[in-house]
């Protein structure tokens, strides 16, 4: 018998190579928000995706200027397609208080 008792997450490599990392993703709240950066949002801007590997992943979400807003909850799919070198953007697409939803999206 075969198979795993984790989730099932899409394939990255083999026949679907980095393609499947391209699918839409849902939209994901902004998490240990930077006041200070999240202050300076709108609705609209577009951030980028950093990944952190020390010591375990973390998917930062990086302004243009290069100032860290934050960072999303760093599921294996995403890891993996950044580790491949697929680039995301964040969009932002809702803003309440200090509660940011972002838009994820590869480019």
């Amino acid at each position: 018998m075969s198979g795993s008792s984790g989730p099932d997450y899409p394939r990255v490599g083999g026949n679907g190579g980095v393609a499947n990392c391209a699918g839409p993703r849902p939209d994901k709240p902004l998490q240990a928000p930077n006041e200070a950066v999240v202050e300076t949002l709108s609705i609209g801007d577009v951030m980028h995706l950093s990944l952190r590997e020390n010591p375990t992943p973390v998917i930062a979400v990086v302004t243009d200027d290069g100032r860290e807003a934050g960072a999303i909850i760093p599921e294996e799919f995403l890891i993996s397609c950044l580790q491949q070198g697929v680039q995301y953007t964040a969009t932002v697409v809702s803003i309440r208080g200090g509660h940011v939803m972002l838009r994820i999206a590869a480019t």
